[in-house]
């Protein structure tokens, strides 16, 4: 039995180890900046991490069991070899904790950078809806089937035009210096 155990644990190590390489990958694709979506990966080795714990810990319950017996209902000799078993279970569980807890702390990293380019979006869109209301108040009123002041005079709507583009021009460089931009 031990050599069964022994064996396949050799076997699953190799398996486990394989996660480091994809694990890597994403850290180099977060701090190299790129814009591919990410969420997808972490999402597929956060299950692959979950299936792997879920498979260990009941071979962890059951070999530290076997350790727990007192040694004479086992013999010395194969305490010490479940002993062995035991404690290579637990570098798996270690490695796999470590595993798990890299994904997570780069899925929390992935979601902060999604969030900061959201708020830099809406930041952007924001000063421009701002910068283009005026534009969208003087349409909206002269729009109207009424009659406003200054509607017979020829350069009026350029002077309003410009007067808009100069108050736009003026929130942007506002905004500019206060660094909201």
């Amino acid at each position: 039995m031990y050599k069964i155990l022994d064996r396949l644990l050799s076997q699953a190590w190799s398996s486990v180890y394989v996660l480091d390489q994809p694990i890597r990958e994403i850290e180099h694709s977060i701090d190299g900046d790129t814009q591919r979506p990410l969420v997808f990966d972490i999402a597929r080795l956060r299950r692959h991490v979950l299936r792997y714990k879920s498979i260990l810990d009941p071979e962890r319950l059951v070999i530290h069991s076997l350790t727990s017996l007192p040694p004479a209902l086992l013999g010395k000799d194969l305490h010490e070899y479940f002993d062995d078993i035991d404690d290579y279970i637990e570098k798996m569980w270690s490695v796999l904790q470590s595993y798990e807890q890299r994904i997570l702390t780069l899925h929390d990293i992935n979601q902060s950078l999604i969030s900061f380019q959201t708020n830099r979006v809406m930041k952007i869109l924001t000063v421009f809806s701002v910068a283009l209301l005026p534009l969208t108040l003087f349409t909206g009123v002269y729009g109207m089937n009424i009659t406003l002041p200054f509607d017979g005079h020829p350069y009026a709507i350029w002077s309003f035009f410009v007067t808009i583009a100069l108050f736009i021009a003026l929130t942007i460089f506002y905004l500019k210096k206060r660094d909201w931009i």
